[in-house]
C-alpha cells in the first residue's frame, strides 16, 4: 500500500486542490507505485495551473 496526501495552491493563491492518491495493489512494485503517484499528482497540477 502506498499513499500520497496533499494540498496544492496557484502561486496567487486563487486556486487550490486537495489531493489523495492511494494505491493498494500487491502486484505492483513500490518504486512504481510512487512514481505512478507523482504522475498524477503532476497531472492534476498541470490541471490547476491550466486555470
Amino acid at each position: 500500500m502506498s499513499a500520497l496526501s496533499g494540498i496544492a495552491a496557484t502561486p496567487d493563491g486563487r486556486r487550490a486542490l486537495g489531493f489523495s492518491v492511494l494505491i493498494n495493489g500487491k502486484n505492483l512494485a513500490m518504486p512504481r507505485s510512487r512514481a505512478l503517484q507523482d504522475r498524477i499528482v503532476l497531472a492534476l497540477l498541470d490541471h490547476l495551473d491550466a486555470g
